[in-house]
């Protein structure tokens, strides 16, 4: 019980609602890949998800051990945005923060190793693997850590779409396949993409003085959450529009379209509270609601194709 108490900021600092959106990307890409090439490594898969998890656990940790300052005044705070709140109340400090970053890198380290291992078993490359892990890594990392911390030098929103969303996608693909020759990856990344840069504009909105206090220089604090709502919309379009073509591709049978149904009353229900907010004009608020509709939204990217792969 006292192991349970102990643990219990932990498992609220990794803030793990989001990381049920990574897994669920990671497994559409895998799955995918199965589809595709009639094979499904189930070492490769836990170990390389492994590896995806540890480099969002430590992005989440050192974001918020980087945005202390904005996150102590920021009075939106949610499940959602102004991060996990732990070093805020004192359920954890900064010294608990610099030994989880030791830990959580060797963690990170062993699994590579490991994944390199696994994939040299079916005739992937670990040297291209560990480019993408490399590469995924810095930009993860690098997306509030210093120097580059790129959140507050206005790259944000593009960075972390991709990494938190297209680049989980396309690893669970490429540790299977060990190629991107095929169009389908990028197919099903893409859509994707834009979903989650949908879900992080809408994020940034109730969290724009807070930022603007500290420098993080989001589109919120550059141009506004007017503006940051606007976009929101257009990459909400962007999203549904692309997955309908995707629709129409042939990589997902007709006999699916029921499942873009609900996808496009979701994306329309998601614009319409868009467009309540701006024609309100009061963004100084929490914005549950909206923020909740915003992740479920990305949701749809990742179950519709993993569905699909799955029972066929």
């Amino acid at each position: 019980m006292n192991i349970l108490l102990k643990m219990k900021p932990w498992f609220k600092a990794a803030r793990l609602n989001f990381c049920i959106l990574t897994f669920l990307a990671y497994c559409a890409g895998a799955f995918a890949a199965m589809h595709h090439y009639k094979k499904l490594d189930v070492t490769v898969f836990f170990v390389g998800y492994a590896v995806v998890f540890i480099i969002q656990l430590l992005t989440i940790l050192i974001n918020d051990y980087v945005d202390y300052e904005g996150d102590k005044v920021n009075n939106n705070a949610s499940p959602y945005s102004g991060g996990s709140q732990v070093l805020v109340k004192g359920n954890l400090n900064f010294k608990d923060f610099r030994k989880s970053f030791f830990w959580v890198s060797l963690l990170l380290i062993l699994f590579t190793v490991l994944l390199f291992i696994s994939v040299a078993k079916i005739s992937v490359s670990p040297f291209y693997t560990g480019i993408i892990i490399v590469t995924g890594s810095f930009f993860s990392i690098g997306y509030s850590a210093p120097p580059f911390k790129f959140n507050y030098r206005g790259n944000g929103e593009i960075i972390g779409a991709f990494i938190g969303g297209s680049a989980v996608m396309l690893c669970g693909w490429f540790f299977q396949a060990g190629t991107f020759q095929s169009a389908v990856p990028w197919v099903l990344s893409i859509p994707f993409f834009f979903a989650v840069l949908a879900m992080l504009l809408v994020t940034e909105i109730p969290d724009h003085k807070a930022d603007e206090t500290i420098g993080k220089m989001t589109l919120a604090v550059r141009k506004g959450p007017k503006y940051s709502a606007f976009a929101a919309i257009f990459a909400v379009l962007v999203a549904a529009t692309l997955a309908y073509i995707l629709l129409n591709s042939g990589h997902i049978p007709g006999r699916w379209r029921w499942s873009f149904l609900f996808l496009g009353i979701h994306s329309s229900i998601l614009i319409l509270l868009l467009i309540k907010l701006i024609r309100q004009n009061h963004f100084e608020k929490r914005m549950d609601k909206t923020l909740n509709l915003s992740l479920t939204f990305t949701l749809w990217f990742c179950i519709i194709p993993l569905f699909y792969y799955i029972l066929n």
